[in-house]
């Protein structure tokens, strides 16, 4: 019985990587047999086929996919191309044909349906096991997209979905955790990990095909940086956080070390373009907290900077804000008026915005886009400086506000860290206020929960670390 235990938990670990010799694959397809998915039927006489196996077939679908989604052809050119980039990975590819029974190709409706666009969506139909669908605009996309959704069918093999906790983790119900992949929500240890293993299948296509496409390079740096970096955070969340049975230890305990070569390889390449960033702006973002702030310090001495916290300067941006003019306008009745106010010794500008933000003058939106101003004249006038934005000035319930924001922040190559317990939320927020009482448990736990801090950052810093450990491995990164 020990025998077979052990022999068990060698597959297990096995499966973890890719194996040349399609020893995993066998495996999964093993283990498939106790699956509670419903199994794919195989592509029968007369139906075309990629992969050599994988059936191209239109599923049925549901009106409300159909008002975003129309069914592609099986010729559209994209499905070709796509295929003939993963033959660059041999092993990818005869997984997929093995694993992924059929594939339904799909447009999205009212997009010009261009090699050149650069969205992409995929997922499988509910509780199926070999069954996907992607968009086919973009066969660069759809080569990753495939590469993806076949990841996730080989955790459904193994009968771990998105939510349930066995077969690899036995973390509480209560536990979520900032996923680098999903960033709307955050998501239990299994779903983090389901986004994680994924993407590490993408990630290493991406270096397959970076170094066999010179026509794809520049793309595929880009790729390599933004799923590298993000990557990364996901690995250290697992690492420090995933609560394993038998089999998971044995699967995560050998997933992570590939994943970490992966990671490693892809930033060696693309640490060029990072060097070449060395002197973009650092903003820190996160809930507040002494190693927030010594973070801030140590990154300043490190890169002989000073340091602009906003909490000191926002209050003189904003009484200069048009938005504050107008308010004045509206409340004083006349620009002459306000003027004197504004003008007047024994008056001050600061002290009326922070006693009209105590008292609900200003209105939420209102607010918000003072903060996106905040953060347009830090990034502009400030950007030598090691930018420490405080908790509420990095947090937009606006997603029109935070997309706009993001988009800045990506324009100007800004080197985001989010600094925060690495922790699930729930300890996360008892963490912080274990360092500082005086905060609302409910204002801690809306931040922490909330997809601005994820969707802003492209760095973590873990504050329950030693600082110097924790400090050494992101000036590694960012430097």
């Amino acid at each position: 019985m020990e025998v077979n235990t052990a022999i068990r938990l060698q597959d297990w670990e096995k499966m973890a990587v890719m194996q040349p010799d399609s020893s995993d694959t066998n495996l999964f397809l093993h283990y498939s047999q106790d699956t509670s998915f419903v199994k794919t039927a195989a592509a029968t006489a007369g139906e075309p086929t990629i992969f050599g196996t994988t059936a191209l077939r239109h599923f049925d679908w549901p009106a409300s996919f159909l008002e975003e989604f129309q069914h592609a052809p099986f010729d559209h050119p994209s499905i070709k191309k796509a295929e003939e980039l993963l033959k660059l990975w041999p092993e990818a590819y005869h997984q997929i044909g093995a694993l992924i029974t059929a594939f339904n190709p799909v447009l999205i409706k009212g997009v010009v349906d261009s090699e050149d666009y650069a969205g992409s969506n995929s997922h499988q139909p509910k509780n199926t096991l070999g069954a996907i669908w992607a968009t086919v605009h973009n066969p660069l996309l759809l080569a990753q997209a495939l590469v993806h959704e076949m990841a996730h069918n080989k955790l459904f093999c193994l009968g771990q979905h998105f939510e349930s906790k066995l077969p690899l983790f036995i973390n509480g119900d209560e536990e979520l955790f900032d996923s680098p992949i999903r960033l709307d929500i955050p998501r239990p240890m299994a779903a983090l990990f389901h986004g994680v293993y994924a993407f590490t299948h993408v990630l290493k296509l991406d270096r397959i095909l970076y170094q066999q496409k010179p026509n794809l390079k520049n793309t595929l740096l880009s790729l390599m940086l933004h799923n590298a970096l993000r990557l990364k955070k996901g690995i250290e969340i697992i690492s420090k956080n995933a609560k394993l049975t038998d089999q998971g230890k044995a699967f995560v305990n050998s997933f992570i070390p590939w994943a970490l070569d992966e990671i490693n390889s892809c930033l060696n390449i693309c640490k060029k373009e990072i060097q070449q960033k060395k002197n973009n702006p650092i903003v820190i973002i996160g809930p507040d907290s002494p190693e927030k702030y010594q973070l801030a310090s140590s990154l300043a001495k490190h890169g002989q900077k000073d340091i602009v916290y906003s909490k000191e300067v926002c209050l003189e941006i904003w009484s200069k804000s048009a938005v504050i003019q107008k308010k004045q306008i509206a409340l004083y009745g006349s620009e002459e008026v306000a003027k004197i106010f504004r003008n007047s010794t024994k008056f001050s500008t600061q002290e009326m915005l922070q006693n009209w933000m105590n008292t609900g003058v200003l209105d939420l939106e209102e607010i918000e886009f003072m903060q996106l101003q905040l953060h347009h004249f830090l990034l502009t006038e400030q950007s030598d400086k090691i930018l420490c934005l405080s908790a509420e000035h990095s947090f937009f319930t606006n997603s029109s506000f935070l997309n706009r924001l993001l988009q800045f922040y990506r324009d100007l190559g800004a080197k985001v860290i989010y600094a925060r317990p690495n922790l699930p939320i729930e300890s996360a927020v008892s963490f912080l206020q274990q360092e500082d009482s005086q905060r609302s448990r409910a204002e801690l736990y809306q931040q922490l929960y909330h997809p601005s801090y994820r969707t802003l950052s492209n760095f973590t810093y873990d504050s329950t670390r030693i600082e110097t450990e924790a400090l050494q491995e992101l000036i590694q990164t960012i430097a």
